[in-house]
């Protein structure tokens, strides 16, 4: 029996305009490819676990640093361009480090003794990016009172500070760019006081045991919206320049290398 292919965009639908954009991008991705994808919903309480191990997925954003580990055997579909300037057009994002618009803190060494939020522990924005930044640091890391989390999305980490429930956080850079569009009146609420160096960004994976020449098909698809009229107003209102391919396997096996990095240095944990 042939599997219908699912689409999900749980880790990027921030917001009911993300999502819908997502939706509304899934479905042109169908049409484009002949692919009958059938866009579910996945949000938050469900373990995003849950998703990863269903047989039919077709479209579904992963982070990186557990991919990279082998946590599922999914296969690479195609990772988003930010349109941010620092992506350089390449499929690359970062760790904005956050506090309330009204902290006083200018940089992570104002936040000694403070509360750090953390996303999950096996998070590569929300928190082993964090702990290298940290551990690059040296003398100047600031040691936080305590670990708040896990608070498992970016919009509950910016939350968590604009409500004055962590006093720092990290925040998935392309996630912070979608919370800007469709949550204007949140975003306003905090500010950057620091940024970690680029990885690559999360990607869109899928089962193994889906149809292969369907997903080549997906694949062509999601390469060519930038050259889709009907598809651009869809990628500006995903904050996106287009989809590509996703960087080789071991540009994302730098992630793994982090982590050993901040723990060869002590920094295991954010507290």
């Amino acid at each position: 029996m042939t599997l219908r292919p699912v689409a999900n965009a749980r880790m990027y639908a921030v917001a009911p305009g993300a999502a819908a954009a997502w939706t509304a991008l899934f479905r042109r991705v169908a049409a484009l490819s002949g692919v009958d994808l059938d866009v579910i919903e996945h949000a938050f309480p469900l373990p995003v676990s849950q998703l990863w191990a269903r047989p039919d997925l077709g479209c579904a954003f992963m982070c990186g640093w557990p991919w990279v580990r082998g946590v599922a055997d999914l296969a690479p579909v195609a990772a988003p361009v930010p349109l941010a300037p620092r992506a350089a057009g390449r499929p690359v994002y970062w760790t904005d480090l956050v506090v309330r618009a009204d902290s006083p803190a200018r940089r992570l060494a104002d936040l000694s003794s403070a509360r750090i939020g953390y996303t999950a522990l096996d998070s590569q924005s929300g928190f082993n990016s964090v702990r290298r930044h940290l551990s690059g640091l040296g003398a100047a890391a600031p040691r936080f009172a305590t670990a708040v989390g896990p608070l498992t999305t970016p919009r509950r980490a910016m939350e968590a500070v604009a409500d004055g429930a962590a006093d720092v956080a990290p925040v998935d850079s392309f996630a912070h760019a979608l919370l800007r569009r469709h949550l204007p009146g949140l975003a306003s609420q905090v500010r950057i006081v620091a940024q970690t160096e680029p990885t690559p960004i999360p990607l869109l994976v899928a089962s193994r045991g889906v149809d292969q020449a369907a997903m080549e098909r997906l694949r062509q698809a999601l390469h060519g919206l930038a050259d889709d009229p009907a598809s651009r107003p869809l990628l500006q209102a995903l904050e996106l320049a287009g989809f590509c391919a996703p960087l080789p396997r071991h540009e994302y096996a730098v992630m793994e290398a982090w982590a050993r990095d901040a723990e060869a240095a002590g920094v295991c944990s954010l507290a």
